[in-house]
């Protein structure tokens, strides 16, 4: 594994999550869940057994404390397996970087990222309009205050891993006994997704993504106890908040999502992969014999060069995993160029003399191939 240099990343961890994605051989389940539009629990269970979910919770609560550097390469190696799993995992952690600084002056959020760290228990939030709403302004939640609680409802979309959350989290405007909102304070809640009023509606359907469960949350006239809520006026500041070795705790909002990069990542690296290994194996062009010609691989053309450079240099170790899913080409699960081929490239800021690859993009030197190599 490529090792970034002054980044704090906890490189065993994440390759031990590498490993059991392989071994639990994620990818073999992408096509089907998605087919079925089936929430991946296998490989989210998969995953709790290392603790993933519960990875970045502070140790006060009983995680595991990683920081978001590690988070992210986390993100990296599960997206370039599985990104339907990658997906829920991804929400499933913002969830958490949303309430957990609040955890350490709000018992019950405290009690919740416990419940996230001891017993891997699942997050998932909405706080967009439903998928195929138009308006804004017609979805959202409202809540007003009533003893023990708040009482409200609404609804809220994009709650990405709703099918396997033990929490289903939205944010909401607090509103007076009239209901015009009440200043401007925001409720987020996290309430147990079999709360009385609360329901589930199942209508993502996006290609290639269905298993992520992202659905719609509907709420009914539905009691939340104030051990599932906090209020976040945006008119006073932030609280300064610490734990308890007196180390300042940065508050989440517009923070979110920061593992959402390495996500990415892991997507793209996938599909170089999977191109890289297509042009290696596809021979000739033109669906013509002409005699004395030989079919050369789409990788020795001279567009493909400029796009990836020298396809037998190109790709992860494991490029042939993802033609496994559709079998279209070979199913095999190595890489077709010899060993430690594998190389970085980089891209020269004027032509280079040797044009074998093609617009300033050449390997740089020779290395061993790694079980796992980050293209950073």
């Amino acid at each position: 594994m490529d090792r970034e240099v002054g980044v704090d990343i906890d490189y065993e961890f994440v390759e031990r999550v590498q490993r059991l994605a392989d071994e639990e051989d994620f990818l073999a389940k992408v096509e089907e869940n998605d087919r079925l539009a089936r929430y991946p629990a296998e490989s989210v269970n998969a995953l709790k057994g290392l603790g993933v979910p519960g990875m970045s919770v502070h140790q006060q609560f009983g995680g595991l404390g990683h920081n978001i550097a590690t988070r992210a390469k986390v993100a990296e190696v599960i997206a370039y397996s599985d990104p339907t799993t990658a997906a829920c995992m991804n929400m499933h952690w913002s969830a958490l970087d949303l309430i957990g600084p609040y955890a350490f002056v709000v018992e019950g959020m405290g009690v919740l990222m416990t419940e996230a760290a001891t017993r891997q228990a699942m997050f998932c939030g909405a706080a967009s309009i439903p998928s195929g709403d138009l308006d804004a302004a017609k979805a959202g939640v409202r809540f007003r205050r009533v003893d023990g609680g708040w009482l409200g409802g609404g609804r809220v979309g994009y709650a990405t891993g709703s099918a396997g959350a033990d929490y289903a989290g939205a944010i909401g405007t607090v509103v007076d006994d009239s209901g015009e909102p009440a200043g401007r304070k925001l409720l987020v809640l996290f309430p147990p997704v079999d709360t009385p009023g609360i329901r589930i509606i199942e209508d993502w359907d996006a290609m290639g993504l269905r298993g992520t469960a992202t659905n719609t949350i509907e709420i009914n006239e539905t009691f939340v106890e104030d051990k599932y809520a906090f209020v976040r006026d945006l008119d006073e500041p932030q609280p300064t908040v610490t734990d308890f070795q007196g180390e300042r705790q940065h508050m989440a909002f517009g923070l979110l999502n920061l593992s959402g990069g390495g996500m990415q990542l892991g997507h793209c690296r996938r599909i170089v992969d999977y191109m890289a290994g297509y042009l290696t194996e596809r021979k000739g062009g033109i669906a013509v014999q002409i005699k004395g010609q030989e079919s050369s691989a789409r990788g020795d053309f001279g567009w493909a060069q400029a796009t990836f450079g020298r396809m037998a240099l190109v790709g992860s170790y494991r490029w042939n995993s993802a033609l496994s899913v559709g079998k279209p080409f070979s199913s095999s699960r190595h890489h077709a160029g010899e060993p430690g081929a594998s190389q970085p490239l980089r891209r020269l800021p004027h032509p280079p003399d040797d044009r074998r690859g093609g617009q300033g993009v050449l390997p740089l030197g020779r290395r061993p191939r790694h079980r796992y190599r980050s293209a950073v």
